[in-house]
């Protein structure tokens, strides 16, 4: 909690309401605790199909083999512009046509806002925070929706929920 209220302090966010509204939740301590989102992500996958997780391989690599090993498919989603060019332009497909609904979620309302679109010479594009180094922005929630698109894309071709009621981001 302390790093919570010193990151709220400095990101001038109001990070303490959001936990206390249910829109975030704390791991317990000062630092982050990979067990309690290991037993959070396994409480989840008992109330709903988790058929893949795509993640971020930047320090997240000993959670998700620990995933792995408990049953869960995890997907590697590098964060460059040939692997998140397509779902980055899914998503932004959803947002401009309505199709992506959050439920007036605040926190992912702010996310989006934050969030720039950078573009390589090939018109590839991908989220990215603004001034990534020095922005007390957050993007986490667009960058998870975008990993999420990726493993949806990869089997495109079948049937899938989304494409008959868009994507929804779903409050604890």
């Amino acid at each position: 909690e302390v790093s919570m209220l010193e990151r709220e302090e400095h990101d001038k966010v109001p990070y303490g309401v959001w936990v206390a509204d249910g829109y975030v939740e704390t791991t317990p301590g000062n630092i982050i605790d990979y067990d309690f989102i290991k037993a959070k992500i396994g409480q989840l996958a008992t109330l709903f199909d988790i058929r893949e997780i795509g993640f971020d391989p930047w320090s997240a690599t000993q959670i998700a083999l620990q995933l792995h090993d408990q049953g869960l498919e995890m997907v590697e989603v590098g964060q460059r512009f040939s692997t998140l060019s397509e779902p980055s332009k899914a998503f932004e497909a959803m947002v401009i046509s309505g199709q992506l609904t959050h439920d007036d979620n605040r926190v992912m309302r702010w996310m989006v806002d934050c969030v720039s679109v950078v573009q390589d010479a090939n018109d590839n594009i991908r989220p990215a925070k603004p001034d990534r180094r020095k922005s007390s922005k957050r993007i986490d929630g667009v960058a998870a929706a975008v990993n999420a698109l990726f493993c949806l894309l990869r089997h495109e071709g079948g049937t899938s929920v989304y494409e008959e009621r868009g994507v929804l981001v779903l409050d604890d």
